[in-house]
């Protein structure tokens, strides 16, 4: 399998990630996961998130 690739989208709302991610997903030479933060941050949960943001929200995408 080959090494993919990462690409962090950051914005505040309104900025265009979601028309970004869309433009990439409909390219034919190459395939794109998308993995968006709510997610993860749905994973942990607000009492967690709440102590320490980046702590629990880093452990949970590692272990992704």
């Amino acid at each position: 399998m080959e090494k993919g690739k990462i690409i962090y989208l950051n914005g505040v709302t309104s900025t265009g990630k979601t028309s970004i991610v869309e433009a990439l997903q409909a390219r034919d030479d190459y395939f794109f996961y998308v993995v968006a933060n709510d997610l993860f941050e749905e994973m942990v949960g607000d009492k967690y998130l709440q102590q320490n943001y980046w702590k629990y929200l880093s452990e949970v995408i590692i272990l992704m």
